[in-house]
């Protein structure tokens, strides 16, 4: 009995205090706008300074509408006597020390004086329910929108081109912030306030496909800028930077039935004719699958594309010259899903082709919701909530 009576008690003394540093925090706020200036400037009931992102996004939401207010429209509005704020004053400092004295009841009857007292003295300039409501909303609504425009970003799964790392009804964030400062809205071409990282083999990005900017693709990055790549069968070979021998990327075959579910024509299909690899790319460990009946396949497939031009920057350039091996151009990187058979990504040079390093928007960081057949509650697929992605 006596824990319980413990825990209601600091319970109550919790609310009372809260209850305290609204009032306190109003009246500051009050006294500020309508209370006798002293020689600094100030009013004479001092005020903490709020500090933070959330002080400063609401001084530059509201800065223009106070200057105008003080300069304007205050003389028209009576100024708060002396007497009062210093009953306000005593007020505060007597709720304060019947908090400290932790009596209950001395500290509720303290607070409601409190609050008589700045509703008597203040309340034509209290802020209303509704008031407290739109500033908060408005406020969260700010934070909300820099920290998509500027650091995470959420992405939807929409095809199965990365299963099994990632499957369709995926919901992802994406980290923004990993090479750069992006400009919000730009997007052929895309630009950045700066550039402080490069993507890395292995890593999973998303990035804006510069021949149909409105879509968002995410895929592996297999090899960037300098380095030369082929495909045979479903062996990655490269040459880092264009120097030394042909090395494969390691894979390793996995023991087990191969069956996923794909999404299109409007309809789940499931797929088993398949084998499950793990491959290891600089020093990141992932499970790919390559179809059976597609997996000697080779790329590039000189025979379709030696009479292309492929668009490389603003220019056009013969494919021969770019490929045979994919000879990867500086300031961008060669992408592929980890579907390996079943994606489009830059082995389609016409499609997708080598991707820019600005077209890239961040690096894939974990799933926070997943959607899907399943037979759970609503189809959500609990087991996947949480993944980090590598």
């Amino acid at each position: 009995m006596r824990l319980f009576k413990r825990i209601r008690t600091w319970r109550h003394l919790r609310r009372i205090k809260r209850e305290h540093r609204y009032l306190e925090k109003e009246t500051q706020r009050i006294v500020r706008l309508y209370g006798p200036l002293d020689n600094n400037g100030e009013t004479s009931l001092q005020y903490s300074r709020v500090s933070g992102i959330r002080h400063g996004l609401k001084l530059a939401f509201t800065f223009g509408l106070w200057f105008v207010y003080r300069r304007v429209l205050r003389a028209r509005r009576p100024l708060i006597e002396e007497e009062a704020i210093n009953e306000i004053a005593q007020a505060l400092k007597a709720s304060k020390q019947a908090q400290e004295s932790k009596n209950i009841k001395k500290a509720a009857k303290s607070l409601e004086a409190l609050d008589k007292k700045v509703g008597y003295h203040l309340g034509f300039a209290r802020k209303s329910t509704i008031r407290e409501y739109v500033e908060s909303i408005g406020v969260a609504v700010l934070i909300a929108l820099f920290l998509r425009a500027f650091v995470v970003e959420a992405f939807k799964i929409p095809s199965g081109s990365m299963i099994p790392t990632l499957e369709v009804g995926d919901h992802i964030f994406v980290n923004k912030f990993s090479y750069g400062l992006r400009i919000p809205l730009t997007t052929d071409p895309p630009r950045r306030f700066f550039n402080w990282g490069k993507p890395k083999r292995g890593e999973v990005v998303v990035f804006i496909n510069r021949h149909h900017v409105e879509h968002d693709f995410i895929k592996r990055v297999i090899a960037v800028g300098g380095d030369e790549v082929k495909v045979k069968g479903s062996t990655i070979y490269l040459r880092r930077e264009g120097q030394g021998t042909w090395e494969p990327v390691k894979k390793t075959r996995m023991e087990g039935e191969c069956r996923y579910q794909d999404f299109g024509g409007g309809s789940w299909m499931e797929q088993s004719n398949c084998d499950y690899y793990r491959e290891y790319l600089e020093g990141h460990e992932y499970t790919i699958i390559i179809d059976r009946d597609r997996e000697n396949q080779n790329y590039p497939p000189v025979e379709l594309f030696k009479d292309t031009s492929i668009p490389i920057g603003s220019l056009r350039i013969r494919s021969d010259k770019i490929f045979n091996p994919y000879k990867v151009p500086e300031g961008t990187v060669f992408v592929m899903g980890d579907n390996r058979t079943n994606s489009g990504d830059s082995r389609l040079l016409i499609k997708v082709g080598f991707v820019p390093e600005n077209y890239i928007k961040g690096k894939s960081l974990v799933v926070w919701s997943s959607w899907g057949p399943s037979r759970s509650w609503w189809g959500l697929r609990w087991h996947r909530i949480g993944r980090v992605i590598d």
